[in-house]
């Protein structure tokens, strides 16, 4: 059922959503982390939190997009009720009803969460070493069918199944690996040899319909900081990883709806807003992942994976002379990334040669 279709007043003025609520959710989480034991005590404070700035857009100087409170609720308990359903099925260990119920969800509306990336669109990936060794192309791709024991449980991972992770910046790639020993990490660049699609979790731009809601609601589930790095099961990579596992089963439906074929996942940093991030910009934290498609005993890698993404020649920031780099002073925070040590490296990296294996 729409709720509000007829309802909606259109407004060319609207604020920044993701900026917004990223930073409201982000402040709230740490507020009441001690609190938060699990996903339905998450669900609630997004659900509360959308509902209250939707329902109080004027104290962000946002206009009223809605004729009505009571629709913008009524739709909140909507997915509020459908979101519950999963997260319950999910703590019953009836994961593949789970799955099924995320997909349900979310396939009938799939054109609305498509994003394109270009042919030949830069993106970088960057993996530590305890040692100053030399890596090769082969060493930066996803994990080798032969190791899948070295696969360790991210935001968007499943056990023993390997992925390809990329970051539309070296800086995201170091953040998003807890930022490890810059002195230790090598870089490679990956562009795509042809248009491929993601399906997108990020904040939609404005409510406009009801689809609008399932975005937000999705993104916060899937955007939550990790409160403790170090503990073993961490509730915040449910979404995400129930997510990746919908995604890999719509990818493989010849049924599925969509104008385009999905390749796996675009996702914005947790990072985003957060404190530790040094330059604030939405669009150096977007992440991907894709998932391999097609496993051959005889090969290590995805060899659709492999026909997909050239990579460049692998580079450390140990084989550069200090000296080479320098930082400006009395610049605006979120301008400092074009002057910073990640943004030079890219530059070389893209002048690089660019292959498929060495």
């Amino acid at each position: 059922m729409r709720f509000f279709n007829s309802y909606f007043i259109h407004m060319s003025k609207w604020i920044d959503l993701d900026t917004i609520f990223r930073k409201t959710l982000q402040e709230r989480f740490e507020s009441e982390s001690s609190k938060i034991k699990n996903l339905a005590d998450a669900l609630d404070i997004i659900i509360e939190e959308i509902g209250e700035f939707l329902k109080n857009t004027d104290n962000f100087d946002r206009p009223v997009c809605f004729m009505d409170n009571k629709i913008i609720e009524a739709i909140l308990d909507s997915y509020q009720k459908k979101f519950r359903d999963i997260i319950d099925l999910f703590n019953t260990g009836n994961t593949f009803e789970t799955y099924h119920k995320l997909c349900d969800l979310i396939k009938n509306d799939l054109d609305d969460f498509v994003v394109k990336l270009k042919v030949s669109t830069t993106r970088y990936r960057m993996r530590s070493s305890d040692e100053y060794i030399n890596f090769k192309r082969k060493d930066i791709f996803h994990n080798p069918f032969n190791k899948l024991e070295t696969i360790s449980k991210q935001r968007y991972s499943i056990d023993g199944f390997p992925c390809l992770y990329l970051g539309s910046s070296l800086y995201d790639c170091w953040m998003e690996t807890r930022r490890p020993d810059i002195w230790k990490v090598h870089f490679a660049a990956f562009k795509n040899q042809s248009e491929i699609y993601f399906f997108n979790v990020d904040y939609p731009l404005l409510i406009a319909k009801e689809n609008h809601f399932l975005q937000l609601i999705l993104c916060c589930l899937c955007s939550i900081k990790v409160n403790n790095d170090k503990k073993k099961h961490k509730f915040e990579y449910v979404f995400p990883e129930l997510l990746l596992h919908s995604m890999i089963s719509i990818m493989n439906d010849p049924t599925t709806k969509c104008a385009h074929k999905i390749n796996g996942i675009r996702y914005l940093s947790s990072f985003f807003n957060d404190k530790n991030d040094f330059y604030c910009n939405k669009q150096i934290l977007y992440n991907y992942v894709v998932p391999v498609q097609k496993v051959i005993t005889t090969d290590e890698f995805c060899p659709l994976l492999k026909n997909l993404f050239k990579v460049s020649e692998v580079t450390a920031l140990y084989k550069y002379k200090l000296e080479s780099f320098g930082f400006s002073k009395n610049r605006s925070r979120t301008n400092l990334y074009d002057n910073s040590l990640f943004k030079q490296i890219e530059g070389d990296l893209k002048i690089f040669k660019f292959a498929t294996d060495d």
